[in-house]
């Protein structure tokens, strides 16, 4: 009877330990933006949303329960993204190329620069003096040392539709879509060379590459965690489906957060790449795309419904700092 009692203890203080460390999402805070937001990043207090029409949003989220509009900057095409890197913020503004502002005043942006790129700019990463940007019809990219005067020193062609970009350790990689993930040698930034590709078997949207594994949000087909240490020949790890178009998405720690569109925000632990498995998802008010993570809090680019920030809850969540 001794025997039975205590194995009834161990199994209770297990299912308590279980519902303890369940993780949750829950929505904090949210506010409007004129036209579309599809990707947000955080610097500090600050928001940056591109918002499609109506071009750059800055966004103070201080108080991430009241976010409130600071400044914005009404960019020609259509802000598809934002890189943000010391007083500029770089945009890829579709049919009107790569704009250059100085956001030094966050509430009164300034445009500094223009290239106007040869097919229509969805993306852009800057590292050191060069901007890498995924131009539709392939890569652009661009030596940004002189904002006011940016020039391109180099294109290549892909196959098929240059949607995203992620560049780390002297490689681009760019979600193609209808073509997969495409992988681009760019040590020379003028001399950048074609190396390796990888089939993602629906369109390759967002991408994001840590430590040599590419996460990259395959539309329909969720969630593909690829190992690229040989970028000539990239190896599927794992896979997670998700509910509705794995569209953009971050990476951070042990966890990919993937904007999914009518599906949400979706929390996806990646100790193990080759085991992906969600641990928790919220529905957003529109169709969840970009997001920055910051701590325990998700700044998620809400379509129309604008910035929306979610905060996640739960022991065991290996995120610091964490607000209360």
């Amino acid at each position: 009877m001794r025997k039975v009692c205590l194995l009834l203890v161990v199994v209770l203080l297990n299912l308590s330990n279980t519902a303890s460390n369940a993780v949750e999402i829950d929505q904090i805070g949210n506010i409007n933006t004129p036209d579309q937001a599809i990707i947000v990043k955080v610097i500090g207090d600050l928001a940056y949303v591109a918002d499609m029409e109506s071009g750059l949003q800055i966004i103070d989220i201080s108080d991430p329960e009241e976010p409130g509009e600071i400044g914005h900057y009404n960019t020609p095409g259509w802000a598809e993204y934002v890189f943000v890197s010391g007083q500029y913020a770089y945009i890829a503004d579709y049919t009107s190329g790569l704009r250059i502002l100085d956001i030094s005043d966050p509430e009164n942006p300034e445009s500094v620069g223009v290239f106007d790129t040869r097919s229509a700019s969805h993306a852009v990463n800057v590292i050191g003096n060069y901007a890498y940007v995924a131009d539709w019809a392939g890569l652009s990219i661009i030596d940004v040392s002189d904002p006011a005067h940016p020039d391109e020193v180099a294109y290549l062609n892909t196959p098929g539709n240059a949607f995203s970009i992620s560049v780390v350790n002297n490689f681009a990689y760019i979600g193609d879509q209808a073509s997969g993930m495409r992988i681009i040698d760019v040590p020379d930034p003028e001399n950048p060379e074609a190396v390796g590709s990888y089939n993602t078997q629906d369109w390759a949207l967002g991408i994001h590459v840590v430590d040599n594994i590419a996460y990259i949000g395959a539309r329909q087909n969720g969630l593909h965690i690829v190992d690229v240490s040989n970028p000539e020949e990239p190896e599927r790890l794992g896979v997670c489906d998700t509910p509705d178009w794995a569209h953009q998405l971050t990476v951070e720690g042990n966890y990919a957060y993937v904007g999914d569109r009518s599906g949400g925000m979706r929390m996806i632990d990646i100790t193990n790449p080759e085991e992906p498995e969600e641990i928790a998802h919220c529905n957003t008010r529109s169709w969840a795309c970009g997001s920055s993570v910051v701590g325990n809090l998700i700044y998620v680019a809400d379509y129309t419904s604008g910035l929306t920030i979610l905060r996640i809850t739960g022991l065991g969540l290996s995120i610091s700092p964490l607000v209360p």
